[in-house]
């Protein structure tokens, strides 16, 4: 997973969200991996941005508070109005930020389904409200063929399907499809029994 390498990547994106409803976005993204942070990290955060753009979402920028988000958005009071975090998120954590920042949209990313079923139970038993939350994961083959397509710098042209439900991705003229896998808060779902069975 080259832990103890810090490498920069440099995306050229073009994105169309049937989630968010924005069209034609073309953006330039700067992914840093920090030593010690693994590859499927920066991609949880790139599939993260992908799938909950809006403008002005933007990856790694500290807020001033003891918790840092992945992804934040912030409004022109610079009030946060959407937070992301992947991988590892403590609980406490999570319940201290949903519960400081009422009106912000939370995304909570995990790497598999299985993980995030987990994830989720724990954190409604903990506080019903956590329910609210959007949690996502990617279902199998999940993000590994990304992270192995991730060198340097790449255009990258994506499209995120209504629900979101599905990502496709051209990375430098190669195809990839991720499909998604979510419980929680999304517009479309109300997380219950049927949603937390088996993979």
């Amino acid at each position: 997973m080259e832990l103890g390498i810090r490498r920069r990547y440099v995306l050229d994106v073009t994105l169309n969200n049937l989630y968010t409803q924005h069209f034609g976005v073309e953006h330039r993204l700067f992914l840093e991996k920090l030593a010690g942070e693994s590859i499927q990290h920066v991609v949880m955060k790139l599939l993260t941005w992908l799938i909950t753009y809006r403008p002005g979402l933007e990856i790694e920028m500290p807020i001033g508070e003891h918790y840092k988000p992945d992804l934040v958005r912030r409004d022109e009071a610079l009030q946060v109005t959407q937070w992301a975090d992947c991988g590892q998120t403590s609980l406490t954590k999570l319940d201290a930020i949903v519960s400081r920042h009422r009106a912000t949209e939370f995304t909570i990313t995990k790497t598999t389904p299985s993980e995030l079923r987990h994830y989720y139970r724990l954190a409604v038993a903990r506080k019903s409200s956590l329910a609210s939350v959007l949690y996502l994961s990617f279902e199998y083959p999940g993000i590994t063929p990304i992270c192995r397509a991730i060198q340097k710098r790449h255009r990258l042209v994506a499209t995120v399907g209504e629900g979101p439900d599905t990502v496709y991705l051209s990375i430098d003229n190669v195809d990839f499809e991720v499909i998604l896998f979510r419980l929680g808060g999304w517009p479309d779902i109300r997380a219950n029994a049927g949603e937390l069975g088996g993979d």
